[in-house]
């Protein structure tokens, strides 16, 4: 969080969650016209398009609706993650995890997996098994049970 000095000794807090929520709170009697987030200048809010994301029980991106409600985009997918009739969008995807466009793949935390094949591209760190053959695949997403 951010603090900005205002005229009667109010604070204007700024607030950011990723890139993709801004909130920006005056508590004062002014308030600077400009705001400076890293190298890029923050749109006037009145340029700014308000998009509410829609989630499944899985936290999944299933559909993204405008401020008056009306549906813009719907999303579904298949086991892994990749998406039916559609391209991969930058920003949350399946299960809530960000998804990248360049290149189709998930970043789920630690390790990124692509959802055409259903398995990461790193082993997992943590084992169950002492000797995990052929019980316990270190790549694979759910241990391939979505």
């Amino acid at each position: 969080m951010r603090r900005f000095g205002a005229a009667g000794g109010g604070l204007t807090h700024v607030r950011e969650w990723k890139k993709y929520f801004r909130q920006l709170t005056a508590l004062g009697a002014w308030l600077c016209c400009v705001l400076l987030v890293g190298l890029s200048i923050v749109p006037p809010v009145s340029a700014q398009t308000v998009t509410y994301i829609h989630t499944d029980a899985l936290g999944s991106v299933v559909a993204e609706t405008d401020a008056n409600g009306k549906v813009i985009k719907r999303y579904d997918y298949e086991p892994y993650g990749a998406v039916v009739g559609g391209h991969v969008t930058d920003g949350p995807g399946y299960t809530g995890h960000v998804s990248y466009a360049a290149t189709g793949l998930s970043y789920m935390q630690q390790r990124y997996m692509d959802p055409q094949l259903g398995v990461f591209l790193s082993v997992d760190p943590v084992t169950a098994y002492e000797q995990p053959v052929g019980q316990f695949n270190r790549y694979r997403y759910a241990n391939g049970n979505p």
